[in-house]
């Protein structure tokens, strides 16, 4: 999947890097906002996303049904 989505010719140190990663992925991913603040202030710092405190707190919100 990596490979078709890059479109990056294959190579073995990347199918290592794949290997190693990807038993590494957190399977059980829930909503936290809390958990997942390092991460979006990260991408903050990186001027890759830039939300107001309540659009990301929108984010963790569940939806009325």
């Amino acid at each position: 999947m990596y490979y078709e989505f890059t479109q990056e010719e294959r190579s073995s140190l990347m199918d290592k890097i794949i290997e190693d990663t990807i038993p590494r992925l957190e399977s059980d991913i829930k909503a936290d906002a809390q958990k997942w603040k390092e991460l979006y202030n990260f991408l903050e710092e990186l001027e890759l996303v830039k939300l107001t405190q309540k659009e990301y707190d929108g984010i963790w919100e569940t939806p009325n049904h």
